[in-house]
């Protein structure tokens, strides 16, 4: 039988994917495939392998966060309607993925959010890799604006008692487009700073450092050119279609995925509200 492989579930049809995907793969005696190149990557790798020696993981902390990377104003990217979010579907599902080895088979207890939309509409928060093609800067008016958040912050809480706080931004004021992921365990800290995807103001080179007792120690990482995880991923594709044990497993992954997103998606909704200004509230 063939084997297939799914990116993520978008727009209305998001929560209805798992159930179709898991009747689809019974019937057709295939294995399907999700899931991100994040953890193709040697740093994440690499934070992996240190955090297997941090005894019980406590906290895990994800954010991606860009300087500017809101996807033009023409793309169905920030229509609610077509995409069904933003920057949390977008950015949040790779910070997910990369850290499901640590999570493992864990379902989340609690979940809060919250929301914001302060570049989604600003012109100079655009993609600035993209300004030849696709996420070149576009004028246009009210038809033209997006409808979905440029920046999303959650804080969930696992079945095990193991705490993920995410940050998930298309565009900040931060000067450059930085991923960070810290693991938190019983016997020691392991910290990754990075740039996911292929944005060209991206951080130097990843640093990923161990921590434990006070004593902070750099690990190597070795560099490689940007974007290679993606090959990784598709030479080891064959591999992973071939294998029946794989069957229903990204599937139930993804189920989880899309519930912890979606009920960020329904705590941060119900409290969008005008912000109020910095000292408002003094006299």
């Amino acid at each position: 039988p063939a084997g297939g492989v799914c990116g993520p579930p978008r727009g209305a049809a998001g929560a209805a994917a798992p159930p179709r995907l898991e009747a689809a793969e019974l019937a057709g005696g295939a294995v399907l495939l999700a899931g991100s190149a994040a953890r193709y990557r040697s740093d994440v790798r690499a934070l992996l392998d240190v955090a297997a020696g941090l005894g019980p993981i406590r906290h895990i902390d994800l954010s991606w966060v860009r300087a500017h990377g809101v996807p033009t104003a023409s793309s169905w990217f920030v229509r609610r309607e077509q995409a069904g979010g933003g920057a949390l579907l977008d950015l949040g599902w790779h910070l997910f993925d990369a850290v499901e080895p640590l999570l493992g088979p864990a379902a989340f207890d609690r979940v809060l959010g919250t929301v914001s939309s302060d570049f989604v509409n600003d012109p100079s928060r655009r993609a600035r890799w993209k300004q030849a093609g696709p996420g070149a800067p576009a004028a246009g008016g009210a038809a033209d604006a997006g409808d979905v958040e440029d920046t999303a912050r959650g804080f969930l809480v696992t079945d095990r008692g193991v705490s993920v706080a995410l940050r998930a931004s298309w565009a900040s004021h931060e000067t450059r487009d930085v991923t960070a992921i810290t693991v938190e365990g019983a016997a020691g800290t392991a910290a990754l700073r990075c740039t996911f995807g292929f944005s060209t103001n991206r951080q130097e080179a990843s640093a990923l450092v161990r921590t434990r007792h006070g004593v902070a120690r750099p690990v190597p990482v070795p560099r490689e050119p940007v974007g290679v995880e993606y090959s990784r991923q598709l030479d080891e594709l064959p591999a992973l279609l071939a294998d029946p044990g794989r069957r229903g497993v990204a599937v139930a992954r993804a189920r989880e995925m899309i519930a912890a997103i979606g009920r960020l998606y329904d705590s941060a909704r119900p409290a969008a509200r005008t912000p109020v200004a910095a000292g408002a509230g003094h006299a």
